[in-house]
């Protein structure tokens, strides 16, 4: 009974065929409503370096995402592109506009910029610590940007239970700017113990109710 099945990946192995049809086709056939890909730039190698793929990892390149978009296009499982706002790669509103135009060219009309969360400095370690520190990019500010673009329209705003989400259109797509809290996140979920916000498939086989593959264990291999 859940209101949509949704399921957000940096793209790999979406094109793997099984059973004689591709991973997507499967999803399609499953009634899953949304797959969100990740992809923090449009640029191939700046994303490969960013998103750290482990050598011989399998990759989703934009030709793939392509391919995926068009798998997708007459079915009811829509594609959300979905990127972290960082000063190395998309950091301001004419980034957005330049990853929005690129990925609408494959009939891509769903994307959502979100900023590196807010955190509980006492809770990750040092290198993440510095990393978000450094790269943090001020949705603010991007927001103040938009509200002066002729070509961006707001749309609406919506507030969660950890997240705050502003919504615009550009040239018919809907383009999401959000900004989060995961230390909220993490009262939330000691208050609702009995609920699962979200399930996490990490490499080394477990599920969990985080991304961290040590909490919230919900199954092993």
């Amino acid at each position: 009974d859940f209101r949509k099945r949704t399921i957000t990946t940096n793209g790999s192995g979406l094109l793997k065929v099984l059973e004689g049809k591709t991973i997507a086709q499967h999803m399609m056939e499953n009634k899953f409503d949304h797959l969100n890909i990740s992809r923090v730039c449009v640029e191939e190698n700046k994303n490969s370096e960013i998103m750290m793929y482990a050598p011989g990892a399998l990759r989703c390149s934009n030709e793939d995402i392509k391919k995926i978009a068009g798998i997708t296009r007459n079915g009811n499982m829509r594609i959300r592109m979905s990127c972290i706002l960082l000063r190395s790669s998309v950091r301001n509103t004419s980034g957005i506009k330049d990853y929005v135009d690129f990925y609408r060219q494959y009939g891509i009309d769903n994307f959502i910029f979100r900023q590196l969360m807010d955190y509980d400095h006492r809770a990750v370690n040092r290198e993440k610590i510095a990393y978000c520190d450094e790269n943090r990019v001020d949705l603010n500010e991007i927001w103040e940007e938009m509200e002066l673009d002729p070509e961006i329209k707001p749309y609406m705003n919506l507030l969660g239970y950890y997240y705050y989400v502003e919504l615009y259109d550009y040239h018919g797509c809907r383009v999401a700017g959000e900004s989060a809290n995961l230390e909220q996140q993490y009262k939330e979920k000691k208050k609702h113990s009995d609920v699962v916000y979200e399930m996490v498939f990490h490499t080394n086989g477990v599920l969990s109710g985080s991304w961290i593959p040590s909490e919230e264990i919900l199954m092993t291999n």
